[in-house]
């Protein structure tokens, strides 16, 4: 009988943890997500209301991991908006987006969720434009193009 190595033992161990720790992540993340969607804004559901207007595929309230190189959850963020034809995150950005504490918030996001998925791109519309149609249009057909 063959015996394993503390070190194969210690991985093993890890892995099984690193499972069950992404696991109640998952779970807490799914949480507040409908948490989030009961709590839904009037600009988010004008915006909902203007992509369901016309046809554009999206994910409400999309819960993005960000792991480590061992694919162990290190955080998750919650984007208003993912448009998998764009490949766009859209953040509808309310009045306390503007204080100098949460953009830098913004930003640090941002940078990690870029750094994370490469190909995905973000675009921050603030409430007072979530219902100016002509505006998205000319928004989103500039990124439809860039795509």
């Amino acid at each position: 009988m063959k015996s394993k190595s503390y070190k194969a033992i210690k991985n093993g161990l890890e892995r099984n943890y690193s499972k069950h720790l992404n696991k109640l992540i998952m779970k807490k993340a799914e949480e507040f997500r409908k948490d989030l969607i009961q709590r839904t804004t009037t600009a988010e559901k004008k915006f909902r209301s203007y992509l369901d207007r016309n046809n554009i595929k999206y994910l409400f309230q999309k819960i993005i991991y960000i792991r480590d190189k061992y694919g162990n959850i290190i955080k998750f963020f919650i984007a208003d908006f993912y448009l998998p034809s764009y490949k766009l995150i859209v953040e509808i950005d309310g009045e306390y987006h503007n204080s100098k504490e949460q953009k830098e918030l913004d930003i640090n996001r941002e940078l990690t969720i870029k750094r994370n998925y490469p190909n995905i791109r973000i675009l921050r519309i603030e409430n007072c434009k979530t219902g100016n149609y002509n505006f998205l249009d000319g928004l989103l057909e500039a990124y439809k193009n860039e795509f």
